[in-house]
């Protein structure tokens, strides 16, 4: 149902779009103080929470058909445990703006991946942006932006990352038909609280004295990481999406990418150079090109 008001649903969209890319320094900033595992578990604590009190407050419940099970437990493998573990992996070793480019270019991996497995065709116009992407995306690797202990190996974890998430969608496609995007990002949800569980009790074994040096500060990550990325940017977009044109949804592209970058700059201290500014404007003009004004703009919101 298209808004009325076309403005609310464009700025409700920007803003997750703001959201989603700040989120990348922020968990690399997080994880100076907070182990890695322990820091994703709390975010789905604070999350699993938030989606429980809304789904009690509007009495909504969550009916899932055994059949469908299967299904839910490779969405939730995928697009939490995999994606999430992946990406917190990841940002240790390199840096936040590898991040925010190789997710602009989870649409792609979408389209690429519903070409082979569901079909969908693929035109000439597509194809050319996927190259394009690809080669904007090499020109930001291949160039410094920042420190990393071991680039290689993050942005190895962090294309990982992105094809778990592609994953997840593909599995995930149908179950959005079925039971709608609330119930089964309350499940993934669900799926990475308890997945992260027993990793978060290793790390405090490990290091039982972590809380003492976590600050104030870190502390606020956490929870920005557990109420805004999870659950205020998820419920903006999809509110935002419900009620403007499919291709609005491109814009969170655009404005992750951006949002993340001046966040990037001022939370952990990386830089952009000519080259990153060239290389992003080739993965952003390619994106354009090579998906629909459809689903593969269906933006994570995990």
């Amino acid at each position: 149902m298209l808004s009325k008001k076309p403005i609310l649903p464009l700025l409700a969209i920007i803003l997750a779009a703001v959201i989603w890319g700040i989120s990348a320094p922020v968990i690399k900033a997080a994880e100076d103080q907070v182990p890695t595992f322990t820091l994703a578990f709390l975010r789905f604590v604070i999350a699993v929470l938030l989606i429980a009190s809304i789904s009690l407050r509007n009495h909504w419940s969550l009916p899932i058909r055994i059949s469908d099970l299967k299904l839910f437990i490779l969405t939730g493998l995928t697009g939490i445990v995999g994606n999430i573990a992946f990406l917190f992996l990841g940002l240790k070793y390199t840096t936040a703006l590898d991040y925010l480019t190789f997710s602009c270019l989870a649409p792609i991996f979408i389209a690429i991946a519903g070409y082979f497995f569901l079909r969908e065709p693929l035109t000439r116009l597509n194809l050319t942006g996927q190259a394009m992407a690809l080669v904007g995306a090499m020109i930001i690797i291949g160039t410094p932006n920042g420190p990393a202990s071991n680039r290689p190996l993050g942005d190895f974890l962090l294309v990982l990352s992105t094809i778990c998430w592609a994953a997840s969608f593909i599995f995930a496609k149908e179950l959005f038909h079925r039971y709608g995007s609330f119930i089964v990002t309350a499940f993934i949800f669900l799926t990475g609280l308890l997945a992260f569980a027993p990793l978060a009790l290793i790390e405090y074994f490990q290091t039982p004295s972590w809380t003492a040096q976590v600050d104030l500060l870190h502390w606020s990550a956490v929870l920005f990481l557990g109420i805004f990325t999870s659950v205020i940017a998820y419920l903006a977009f999809e509110w935002g999406l419900r009620r403007s044109l499919a291709s609005v949804a491109a814009l969170v592209e655009h404005f992750q990418l951006l949002a993340g970058t001046v966040a990037a700059i001022f939370l952990v201290n990386e830089f952009v150079t000519q080259w990153f500014v060239v290389g992003a404007a080739l993965v952003l003009v390619g994106i354009l090109l090579a998906t629909r004004p459809a689903h593969h703009f269906h933006r994570r919101h995990i």
